[in-house]
């Protein structure tokens, strides 16, 4: 029990993968477990929430104009006299008819011309949110009246224009407003929250230097585990003797090293490797390890790290 950090340590010392007597070149694989209690847990939650809002706007326009004219026009028409009559002398006169001869005969004729004119026009035109229809209506109607008497005639002329015009315009607006909602929830509770490591304890071989990265390599039954070394969140003594390294695992691979059939060990050096493979006692140290500490505590809610689902940790009790 670490009380500087309030971390539980359980962890396995000097589990050489190996029973071959008389080693230059020793390797242990152990299991550590680092527990320590939550008091509380603060979930924020962010929402962000979207209202679109559709309004329509129609504005409609009737427009009527009605245009009349009226002319009247008098043309007098100028009759020339007739011509004066000729002297009297002594010559026989001619014989005289009863026949009238009608020099200049008025005329008189009255015309009347009706007009009627009409014409229309749909426009309609659209935008992203906007969408405009006119309507437009012409009528136009001339009506001329002509009286012609001996030498006056009189024209009357009425002009009558109507125009009819309708615009409608029709406008979306769309308006979106965000909202973000921020919920914080803290849960007093009683947790432990547990992080699982495997660590090397290692005499290594002459000038052998651990690579950075990825240095210790696992086959597990054929299934490839690669790790890279990690500090502790409390202190991690080494055995005096030994360079030790730190790698932080999910907690089910442990159990795989423990049930496995074959494991295979590779610790990756700068110039050269160290390749072991694992004993069955050493993998029984495993399963011991588990056996004795995958058990929840009396009283206490158990919260596995985020590589460890609590259905992974009954099973573990199990085996």
């Amino acid at each position: 029990m670490d009380v500087f950090d309030s971390v539980k340590v359980d962890q396995m010392v000097g589990n050489n993968v190996s029973v071959a007597p008389l080693q230059r070149t020793i390797l242990c694989l152990n299991a550590r477990r680092e527990t320590h209690q939550a008091g509380a847990i603060t979930n924020q939650n962010v929402v962000v929430v979207t209202n679109v809002t559709l309004s329509t706007v129609t504005n409609q326009t009737v427009t009527v104009v009605t245009n009349q004219t009226q002319t009247m026009a008098t043309n007098q028409v100028v009759t020339f006299p007739p011509p004066p009559a000729a002297p009297s002398t002594n010559e026989v006169a001619a014989t005289e008819t009863n026949q009238v001869v009608n020099l200049a005969q008025p005329v008189n004729s009255n015309t009347t011309n009706n007009t009627v004119t009409s014409g229309s026009n749909l426009s309609l035109s659209k935008a992203n949110n906007q969408t405009i229809a006119t309507a437009s209506h012409q009528t136009l109607l001339s009506q001329q009246i002509t009286v012609t008497t001996n030498n006056v005639s009189i024209m009357t002329a009425d002009n009558q224009a109507i125009s009819a015009e309708t615009n409608k315009v029709i406008t979306t607006l769309t308006n979106v407003t965000l909202s973000v909602v921020t919920n914080v929830v803290v849960m007093e509770t009683n947790l432990l929250l547990r992080d699982y490591y495997l660590y090397t304890e290692l005499i290594p071989p002459p000038d052998f230097v651990l690579q950075s990265g990825e240095s210790l390599v696992l086959l597990i039954d054929g299934v490839r585990h690669g790790f890279a070394p990690v500090t502790s969140q409390t202190a991690f003594v080494a055995r005096k003797g030994f360079a030790s390294t730190l790698y932080k695992v999910p907690p089910d691979v442990l159990v795989d090293i423990a049930n496995a059939r074959d494991v295979r060990i590779r610790l990756k050096g700068v110039n050269s490797v160290v390749e072991r493979k694992m004993s069955d006692s050493s993998k029984y140290n495993f399963k011991k390890f588990l056996l004795k500490y995958f058990v929840p505590e009396p009283g206490t809610s158990v919260a596995a790290s985020p590589d460890f689902p609590p259905a992974t940790l009954a099973s573990q009790s199990a085996h």
